[in-house]
């Protein structure tokens, strides 16, 4: 559980610059969301049941992390190609 939320918290980082900002928003809205609901939980000594936002939250964060580096990737593929034809 612990790594589910660690990876919730730390939202999709670095690859930020490979998302269009309107797949960041949503990331980030649902993401807040989720945490708002795991401390209201905490806060009011609910139940370790973290719910199915949390989870839904985990899975938008996770699907767009491997969209961005699926999307560097093919970049990085892209330019390797460029340049070998240059030459």
């Amino acid at each position: 559980m612990a790594l589910l939320l660690g990876v919730l918290v730390s939202g999709i980082g670095r690859v930020r610059e490979w998302v269009d900002p309107e797949t960041d928003a949503v990331v980030t809205s649902v993401r807040n969301a989720a945490l708002a609901g795991q401390v209201a939980n905490s806060v009011s000594a609910g139940s370790a049941d973290p719910g199915i936002l949390f989870f839904i939250a985990f899975a938008v964060v996770a699907t767009t992390r491997v969209r961005a580096r699926r999307a560097m990737a093919a970049f990085e593929r892209t330019r390797h190609r460029l340049v070998a034809q240059a030459i």
